[in-house]
């Protein structure tokens, strides 16, 4: 790791010790996250010369079992994305860069709130044009390729990609879903 990549841990473990201290361990509030999703492009810019170097930013409070599934799943979407030119095009449709979204995107494990609330129907939670996706711990139960899926379908939206009901015009969680796992190979 990079002195940067170093600096961006350390900014955003501070940050997650002040959130702590307020009582909610795993939310950071809003500018800290640009913040950090700013200071984490930077520094995976000068960290990621090749694709095969792409690793996800997983916030250190997130449990074992949901970091190993989530490093497994972005492997496999990062591999998707360069083996399957549809899968590149989801992103490209959007303006944006497929390696540049998924090295960006900043991985929180779901509080409690989220658990109840969010988790009952969804794997994952990312907010359209931001870089923050807070993982749900069921998200162990997917195979590795559902789990890739989901990691893709949360880039998208980082992306800009919007969701129905948010967004009356816009498609379905599950539409998503299908269109991902038909471009993506998964």
């Amino acid at each position: 790791m990079g002195a940067q990549r170093y600096a961006v841990v350390f900014f955003l473990s501070i940050c997650g010790a002040q959130s702590a201290w307020a009582g909610d361990p795993l939310e950071a509030p809003l500018a800290v996250v640009e913040t950090a999703a700013v200071a984490a492009s930077t520094a995976n810019a000068a960290a990621f010369p090749s694709v095969e170097a792409i690793e996800p930013w997983i916030h250190p409070s997130t449990p074992v079992s949901v970091r190993h599934k989530l490093e497994t799943a972005f492997d496999l979407a990062i591999d998707r994305v360069s083996a399957f030119p549809e899968c590149a095009a989801l992103f490209e449709e959007l303006g944006a860069d497929p390696f540049d979204t998924l090295k960006t995107g900043l991985y929180f494990p779901a509080n409690v709130a989220r658990e109840t609330s969010v988790c009952g129907r969804s794997f994952a939670q990312t907010n359209v044009g931001a870089a923050p996706t807070w993982i749900c711990r069921r998200i162990t139960s997917y195979s590795d390729e559902q789990a890739a899926m989901v990691v893709i379908h949360e880039a998208l939206h980082h992306a800009g990609l919007p969701e129905r009901p948010h967004d009356k015009k816009a498609m379905t969680s599950g539409q998503i879903n299908d269109m991902v796992r038909e471009a993506c190979g998964l």
